[in-house]
């Protein structure tokens, strides 16, 4: 508990950067604190905007939120140690709070081995880091996350893209067509609609509409015809 505080400590109060891969977890933790107010995204939106969403303008004015999330940080063991006194928990379970504290939180009943815990994907740890360096650097490329952006550099440099509908031309031509939210990512907002529940939409101008693709022949006969669509990245 004590490495744990003084790593809260250090990232949180004093603003200092990991030094090993296992202070990364816990650094994560402590990104929203430190960059609170600032963009964390390219659309201007904050870690106060994000959490607080829920109590609107003037509830995140009279609400000391970004102290709130500080004391869930100096809070964090406490929770653990109760959680760890249920059945089948223990030790290893405290342990992988405080050493990989956003796998306990997301997923505080999981049975994962000692080895699976310490080979989880990092995606909390990932998606702190891209906060941290957008809000250091404004890298450009943070931009073709939009997907609108990515479409239109795939675009300019000639690389092959899906067959793009505005919404009313897909509407007027009917069938069925893969619908994405532009700015969501890791498959969030990508659904499968046709014309008549496109014509629904209220933001449906907002979207981006695309052909369905099928897989080769060749790799029809392998996997049949309703297999998704494999891709290499």
């Amino acid at each position: 508990m004590l490495t744990y505080w003084a790593r809260v400590a250090r990232f949180a109060l004093r603003g200092d950067r990991p030094v090993t891969v296992d202070e990364v977890p816990v650094w994560a933790l402590c990104v929203p604190f430190r960059q609170w107010s600032r963009p964390k995204r390219y659309d201007g939106r904050s870690f106060a905007d994000a959490y607080g969403a829920s109590f609107g303008r003037v509830g995140r004015w009279l609400l000391p939120l970004r102290w709130f999330y500080l004391q869930f940080l100096l809070f964090w063991p406490f929770v653990a140690a109760v959680r760890a006194l249920r059945p089948g928990r223990g030790r290893k379970f405290l342990r992988a709070a405080l050493f990989r504290p956003e796998l306990a939180l997301a997923h505080p009943d999981g049975t994962d081995t000692d080895a699976e815990i310490a080979w989880s994907r990092p995606d909390y740890a990932i998606g702190m880091y891209y906060a941290f360096t957008w809000d250091k650097t404004r890298a450009p490329w943070f931009f073709v996350d939009d997907k609108r952006t990515f479409l239109k550099v795939c675009t300019a440099h000639g690389f092959a893209i899906p067959p793009t509908f505005s919404a009313a031309d897909a509407i007027a031509r009917g069938g069925r067509y893969i619908v994405k939210d532009p700015e969501l990512d890791l498959g969030y907002g990508v659904e499968i609609k046709d014309a008549t529940a496109l014509a629904g939409i209220e933001w449906k101008d907002e979207l981006i509409v695309q052909e369905r693709l099928v897989n080769h022949p060749d790799l029809r006969e392998v996997f049949g015809d309703e297999a998704p669509l494999s891709t290499l990245r």
